[in-house]
């Protein structure tokens, strides 16, 4: 056995057998160097074929803190790619639609295995890619920290930043948010919103679209951005706007061409597909910067999803890839890509260089484009010091920016931050266990859940009245406060509520359930939604029984599935009106948003309730409410009861037909409870 490093040969100290699958580690008789990383490495077994040895791990000892990507001046541009493992680096420079490079410009290697190089003269305008030569092969890419790119991001653009802020730009200001528990969030799509031939927007399907204002669809409804504000929740949260694979720049056929993004390409690059012309690098900056500063003066703020642990492809097709070939990618001893995400790969977020891509992703969003929040798509395949830290960097430019993933791990692996890694961060993660409790199982379509009547779901649902936080002995959760649990019955995954009830009601043999009283399944979920402790989540077109005929993962199907069908917000305008009107209720009255463990205790107790009924009162103006006391009541059954309430006289803000912060009428002693309803009282 023998060990070359550019046909250099190094001493072997000895070999150590380290399982019984043939892995054997290596301990060399002296350390390689910062420069050998570069070189040619082989390990040469017998008289076999020589195997060429990749650097991973050891990668992390060149952690490089300064500069990356491409930072324009009138007088010259910079460039800085962190590439340990490549021999040379050389940049090509094109002039703008210009397929051969115009200038070829050699890099200097610096310290912690980063290359520099600064081009004398205005590049304003001008397109590039680095060419690396690594392990023995020449690769082209775009630069992984790109700000902008040309069409179909075939190249990097070099830009002037300041050139993409729109008008008073320097005013805007990140929404306040004081607690997670004051966010009500509306998860949209950015072609979803407009994007139907009934939605009255005409720049339909795109970053401007979004923002274009009094638009009204079927007999005067409010659409888009109209929709959104006249609904009244505080948040948008955006499925991914960063460049993603399969958005096509130059076909904006959404009908044959639509995709969810959650197939990531480039990260600090807003997608081409929604911009009114991907052509200008300039110009898709520029239009997520106007629709951010509008929904911001209309008091809402932006969340947008965040896909790390997973990129659309390796190899030649991954600018992770070309620049530091594996280093970026959770590898297995046989040197295969780790599939915990179902994509085939799966990106190494503990390796040094790796976390701090992630967070200078999240950093530059924040600051550059003001986002508000980040809702991190397979969050429990991203490791817990990673996500720490990305709390306290983010929290600490914007305290009011929220944080949120999915809290499930990746293929037969278990999370690496999930429920139980929590703690008293301030990072929340969706209740999928409230979720199965509303709506039944995601997976078997024909299970009902407590919103439909179905048995033994009380528990699951008092734990997410109370934010599912340690209530009691039996009501006991994963949260450390209120503010870590996200309350939803839907998202953009599976089927939406009304499709999931639909099928669960055809498959029911021991009744036949109508139109209304699916309607009032949509309405109790929401209440229940609207009226827990916790963060309150709804899924655009919720509110007026959003269908996508059945499918059940339409992230590639046809924009006239998927779009917002305000024909329906029309016939279904009591279910929205309802919606409209919890959503008043929960901004209004702090008593739904306490903030702690102890305000839950203390003034939340639940009520003696029979079957498929769970009551409770919040007492002693809750958190400041100017509400003394509250009874909340979810009735599941799909048959009338009549429930005993306690001493005094009650004044009704929602029932099973209204919602709101009005009184409806008063009662006392005893109430009757509509089937598949719920009510919120107060004295």
């Amino acid at each position: 056995m023998a060990f070359f490093v550019d046909e250099r040969p190094l001493k072997i100290d000895r070999v150590h057998k380290i399982d019984s699958t043939g892995n054997f580690l290596i301990t060399l008789d002296e350390k390689l160097t910062e420069e050998d990383l570069c070189k040619d490495i082989f390990l040469q077994i017998n008289l076999d074929e020589k195997i060429r040895v990749y650097s991973i791990e050891v990668l992390d000892n060149l952690y490089y803190e300064g500069p990356l990507g491409s930072f324009f001046s009138p007088q010259y541009t910079e460039f800085y790619v962190w590439s340990p493992v490549s021999k040379w680096v050389e940049i090509l420079l094109y002039a703008h639609g210009e397929k051969e490079p115009k200038k070829t410009v050699q890099m200097q290697r610096l310290e912690k295995g980063v290359w520099y190089a600064k081009v004398e003269g205005n590049l304003e305008g001008w397109l590039y890619k680095y060419r690396f030569f690594s392990y023995g092969k020449i690769r082209e890419s775009v630069d992984l920290y790109s700000k902008a790119v040309s069409t179909t991001s075939e190249y990097s653009a070099i830009v002037d930043l300041s050139k993409t802020n729109p008008q008073n730009w320097q005013k805007d200001h990140h929404v306040h948010l004081k607690n997670y528990q004051d966010a009500i969030i509306y998860e949209i799509h950015i072609a979803d919103m407009t994007g139907s031939k009934n939605s009255g927007v005409e720049k339909k399907s795109t970053y401007l679209g979004l923002i274009e204002e009094n638009t009204t669809g079927p007999f005067g409804v409010c659409t888009g951005l109209s929709h959104i504000t006249e609904l009244g929740v505080t948040h948008v949260h955006l499925l991914p706007i960063n460049d993603f694979y399969t958005g096509d720049d130059l076909n904006r056929d959404f009908e044959n061409h639509y995709n969810w993004g959650y197939d990531p390409y480039l990260y600090m690059v807003p997608e081409g597909c929604y911009s009114l012309d991907p052509s200008g690098p300039i110009l898709r900056i520029k239009e997520v910067k106007q629709m951010i500063q509008k929904f911001h003066q209309k008091g809402i703020g932006v969340i947008i999803d965040v896909v790390f642990p997973h990129t659309f492809a390796v190899g030649e097709l991954s600018p992770f890839d070309q620049t530091v070939p594996f280093y970026y990618y959770r590898i297995d001893q046989t040197g295969s890509y780790v599939d915990e995400t179902g994509m085939g790969n799966t990106t190494a977020s503990e390796r040094l260089m790796m976390r701090r891509f992630i967070l200078d992703t999240l950093i530059y969003w924040t600051k550059e484009y003001h986002v508000d929040g980040f809702r991190f798509d397979q969050m429990g395949v991203i490791d817990k010091q990673t996500m720490i830290q990305v709390q306290k960097i983010i929290k600490s430019i914007n305290p009011s920016a929220i944080l949120y993933g999915e809290p499930w791990g990746g293929m037969n692996v278990a999370p690496r931050f999930g429920k139980d890694d929590l703690g008293d961060t301030q990072i929340a993660v969706f209740n999928d266990e409230l979720r199965d409790a509303i709506r039944g199982s995601v997976f078997v379509v024909n299970k009902k859940g407590f919103a439909m009547g179905a048995h033994r779901k009380e528990n699951r649902v008092k734990l997410g009245v109370v934010g599912s936080v340690q209530y009691n002995a039996k009501i006991k959760g994963f949260a450390s406060n209120p503010g870590q649990s996200i309350n939803y019955a839907e998202c953009h995954d599976n089927h939406t509520l009304w499709d999931k009830n639909t099928l669960a009601s055809k498959a029911d043999h021991s009744r036949k359930w109508s139109v209304d009283e699916l309607k009032s399944s949509q309405k109790l979920a929401a209440a229940i939604i609207l009226t827990s402790q916790g963060v309150a989540f709804l899924h655009a077109g919720q509110d007026f029984c959003r269908t996508k005929n059945f499918n059940g993962n339409s992230y590639n199907a046809p924009i006239s599935l998927n779009a917002l069908d305000y024909n329906r917000k029309f016939e279904f305008i009591d279910v929205y009106e309802y919606h409209k009107g919890l959503i008043e209720l929960r901004k209004a009255h702090p008593a739904f948003r306490m903030k702690t463990v102890d305000q839950i205790k203390r003034h939340l107790i639940f009520l003696n309730a029979p079957k498929r009924v769970v009551a409770f009162l919040i007492k002693d103006h809750a958190n400041g409410d100017p509400w003394d006391q509250i009874v909340v009541i979810y009735n599941a059954n799909t048959e009338q009861l009549t429930f005993e309430l306690p001493e005094g006289n009650w004044n009704v803000v929602v029932d099973w037909k209204n919602a709101g912060i009005q009184t409806l009428y008063q009662t006392s002693k005893k109430v009757i409870l509509k089937p598949l309803s719920a009510m919120v009282m107060f004295r």
